[in-house]
């Protein structure tokens, strides 16, 4: 189950680190982002919210059902959004992280962190490394 808590220009999920949640996560996030834009402009936006938060529960929190995934997804006007998710996993070292052209030969090695680094202006993670923020814009 998802708890969802909405205000004007943000929402804020909580959820156990399940798979299922993720997908409730994505469909209450699809009618929140339907107040500023359109479907088609929506899909990059939810495809780097279900990596972000499929990461999470996979890789943060190692599906372990106990731990919690929080996040937030904010508009910021002109189709600008602001998004970060945490799990409550040790972490990582995310400075390790090169996603690049040649992670396109091996598809499955970074593929989300690699969707999410395209679709997104800027991504930033927290010292700790359980902590990422997203900012992009929704384009069609």
């Amino acid at each position: 189950m998802c708890r969802v808590n909405r205000e004007d220009s943000a929402m804020f999920l909580e959820f156990h680190s399940r798979r299922e949640p993720v997908f409730e996560a994505i469909d209450n996030s699809a009618k929140f982002l339907a107040k500023f834009i359109t479907e088609s402009e929506a899909v990059g936006v939810k495809v780097v919210l279900r990596e972000l938060l499929m990461n999470a529960v996979i890789h943060g929190n190692r599906s372990n059902g106990e731990l919690l995934v929080k996040c937030a997804i904010e508009y910021l006007g002109d189709k600008d959004f602001k998004i970060w998710v945490e799990d409550e996993g040790s972490g990582f070292d995310h400075e390790s992280i090169v996603a690049d052209d040649q992670d396109l030969q091996y598809p499955e090695k970074r593929r989300g962190y690699l969707l999410i680094n395209r679709l997104s202006d800027r991504v930033r993670f927290n010292d700790k490394g359980n902590r990422i923020t997203v900012y992009l814009k929704a384009r069609n």
